[in-house]
């Protein structure tokens, strides 16, 4: 890579955190916003069986005040991801303020994984850079996600995307988000179900993120 990796900046023990452990002490309580979830919605066959207006209303009827929907990592693999991208632009035209979008892994993520193994050329890299700042610049996304560098299999079937946070077409993504000061939101699992660690890869490639971009 041209760019090293840099050490986490905190002791990787890889050792699971015990459930029981102490909790550290606490502050005033806080009343500021809270961001609880994000959601995905996803129809292997195309369709749903729930309205937009029923999302919305129940959203609202249950104190949320606003709703983030995005693309899952590996959106570009699955068969109907064009559905995805229609059914989440319907969602922002119907909930007006009350409904936003993360944008971009539909063609990034699964492309930077294939880049990563396979090779890229320029051309189709800085197509994809084109796209993330229209994207941006129509207002149409608060920002880029979900992004999966480091996302396993935990369920059969499940597909895997795994590339380092170093890698050129990742960074340059990365170089836009924050020109454009906008949020990008990370899949980045720091262990396998096996329990094999990728620690030093994800909290490093984290480090090196806000090394070259402090306003991330």
């Amino acid at each position: 890579m041209d760019t090293p990796l840099p050490a986490p900046g905190f002791q990787v023990d890889g050792k699971r955190m015990d459930p029981d452990r102490q909790g550290r002490p606490h502050g005033a309580s806080y009343s500021g916003p809270i961001v609880d979830t994000h959601a995905h919605m996803i129809f292997h066959d195309g369709t749903t069986s729930v309205t937009i207006e029923e999302i919305l209303k129940s959203a609202e009827s249950n104190g949320v005040e606003r709703q983030i929907f995005l693309p899952t990592p590996n959106d570009q693999r699955m068969p109907y991801y064009n559905l995805h991208t229609e059914l989440r632009n319907d969602i922002l035209k119907t909930g007006r303020e009350r409904a936003a979008l993360l944008c971009g892994s539909e063609y990034l993520t699964v492309w930077i994984a294939h880049a990563y193994q396979d090779g890229y050329s320029q051309e189709s890299l800085d197509a994809r850079l084109d796209k993330i700042t229209k994207d941006i610049d129509c207002n149409q996304c608060l920002g880029i996600g979900e992004i999966g560098p480091y996302h396993f299999k935990k369920k059969p079937g499940q597909e895997v995307l795994k590339f380092p946070m170093n890698f050129r077409p990742f960074l340059e993504m990365a170089r836009v988000i924050s020109e454009k000061g906008v949020w990008i939101d990370l899949h980045a699992e720091p262990k396998t179900a096996s329990g094999k660690s990728y620690e030093k890869e994800v909290f490093g490639g984290i480090a090196l993120l806000y090394s070259l971009y402090p306003d991330l």
